[in-house]
């Protein structure tokens, strides 16, 4: 590992036999010369006016309620979680952790990274099925009796994307006859998940859910927490290139249709799902585009 090799989440290029990690700073000892003293001094303040400007951001979000720290923001959000009615705890809970990486995803990737980012967002929505299909239907149904393996493996998400990866690396083509029939389905993608999301607005009750705390957290959760801290991770564990950006589009996605197809089925709340869906949708137009763009720039 040559001395320049470590580059941080944030930009900032240090020595790799300098960086503290569990200080989270650059180490300058009286050993090293002095012109490495003054490069990692340099690194550490740009380090630090970074770390104040994350501070300031979360300071300004904070604003709102003026005598509010960061802890007692987060303390606060997982007051909203736990409410007392379990039908609507279940559902903020599902709704914050499934995002809309089928619908929204797909339609996406395919237009900023091309067939290698459909593939990488085929193998999320395979990872999503797995688990929707079953800590999701359990969480959601409240019986564990509800989770059957056959249903996970005979998924036709599961059963596409197996199908998909095998034609991949194998390198298998497909007859003329069978590829322009996919071709022509492929193409209804984006439109008919439009189709889908637009039918959930419609019945979007807009002044019932301004009022409703319980969305401000699942949106600020979905849209923003999760996907943030799904960035930085991947970024930390060193994973870069197009495979970021299609793992970010996914993570932030507004809250997954199948939220309200589920709440309806298990007798849930189906108006606060609706309610999430169509808020986080709405939103989901400023949030992504910024954390898409900060993806594909760090």
């Amino acid at each position: 590992v040559d001395n320049m090799s470590a580059k941080l989440p944030i930009g900032v290029n240090v020595y790799s036999y300098a960086w503290n990690k569990k200080a989270q700073m650059v180490n300058v000892t009286p050993s090293m010369s002095e012109e490495e003293r003054a490069y990692n001094i340099a690194q550490n303040e740009k380090i630090f006016e970074i770390k104040a400007k994350y501070m300031q951001i979360i300071s300004y979000l904070c604003s709102a309620s003026d005598t509010m720290t960061p802890n007692e923001v987060f303390e606060y959000i997982r007051a909203i979680f736990r409410d007392k009615n379990m039908s609507r705890r279940v559902v903020m809970r599902f709704s914050a952790v499934f995002s809309n990486c089928g619908f929204m995803s797909l339609p996406l990737q395919q237009a900023i990274l091309g067939d290698e980012g459909v593939f990488y967002g085929t193998v999320f929505v395979a990872v999503f099925n797995i688990i929707v299909w079953s800590y999701g239907l359990v969480d959601m149904s409240g019986d564990r009796s509800n989770f059957n393996l056959k249903n996970i493996i005979l998924n036709p998400g599961i059963i596409g994307a197996v199908a998909a990866a095998s034609l991949f690396f194998l390198q298998i083509h497909l007859p003329y006859i069978l590829l322009t029939p996919i071709q022509y389905i492929a193409g209804l993608n984006t439109p008919v998940p439009m189709l889908v999301i637009g039918f959930y607005l419609t019945r979007f009750k807009f002044k019932e859910s301004l009022r409703d705390l319980g969305i401000y957290a699942v949106s600020a959760v979905r849209l923003l927490i999760i996907p943030l801290a799904s960035l930085f991770i991947m970024k930390l564990l060193g994973v870069d290139g197009n495979i970021v950006t299609s793992c970010t589009i996914a993570a932030s996605d507004p809250v997954a249709a199948t939220t309200t197809m589920f709440a309806a089925k298990f007798d849930r709340d189906v108006d606060l799902s609706v309610g999430l869906v169509s808020s986080t949708t709405l939103l989901s137009i400023i949030t992504m585009p910024i954390i898409i763009a900060l993806a594909q720039t760090i």
